[in-house]
């Protein structure tokens, strides 16, 4: 798991024109708000930054949980965290004799969608960064428990106590933590978050201060 923290501007400024009710209110919004946008700034950046990892919005997003601030707790935290991802997510393609089985993510899951061909013997071609496709040549699809499509090599130091062949061992690679630990993308989320921050209080602020928000709102 991995949290990060952000020293926020302005606070002693603004404690010195706002009463107490009025001040919580503001750092409780704009806190919110800041830390909101430094999860979309991340799941961009993984996305779609310098070395983007091809993986949906969705897979992201919901491996990032936000805990908000309240009127009773000045803290917000963005919490990342994760297993290694399986191949799975990674548009595996597997060549069968010239017929490609490939994994399809879909809204449900995975869906295997299998060629005709001969015996698996071309190994199994993945896109971890976006137009960067290699070839795992000792790789191949199988379905694994409850059908989930899997990526898999047989371990030659390790033997099946049942069937005697060489263990069967799931590819998984990186995690969360360790994309959103990347310079590119953990500094441009700082970033964002101290941006968002100053917009937003600053804008809390002035909107209080000339009673433009109502308190009660």
């Amino acid at each position: 798991m991995l949290k990060i923290s952000v020293d926020l501007q302005g606070l002693k400024e603004a404690e010195k024109v706002l009463d107490p009710k009025q001040y919580q209110k503001a750092v409780t919004f704009s806190l919110n708000r800041a830390v909101k946008s430094g999860r979309t700034e991340a799941s961009e950046q993984i996305r779609k930054g310098d070395k983007p990892f091809t993986l949906k919005k969705s897979d992201v997003d919901r491996k990032m949980n936000l805990r908000l601030a309240t009127q009773n707790n000045n803290t917000a935290i963005l919490e990342v965290t994760s297993e290694p991802w399986l191949l799975s997510y990674f548009k595996p393609r597997q060549i069968a004799g010239g017929i490609k089985t490939v994994i399809k993510r879909t809204k449900k899951g995975f869906e295997l969608l299998k060629g005709k061909g001969r015996k698996l013997t071309g190994g199994v071609s993945v896109e971890i960064i976006k137009g960067d496709r290699n070839i795992l040549k000792k790789a191949f699809i199988i379905s694994g428990k409850g059908g989930t499509p899997l990526v898999v090599w047989r371990d030659p130091k390790q033997k099946s106590s049942i069937t005697g062949k060489d263990k069967l061992r799931v590819y998984k690679v990186y995690s969360l933590p360790s994309m959103f630990k990347k310079p590119a993308v953990i500094g441009k989320v700082i970033n964002k978050i101290k941006t968002q921050w100053a917009k937003e209080f600053t804008s809390a602020v002035n909107r209080i201060t000339s009673g433009k928000w109502n308190i009660g709102e």
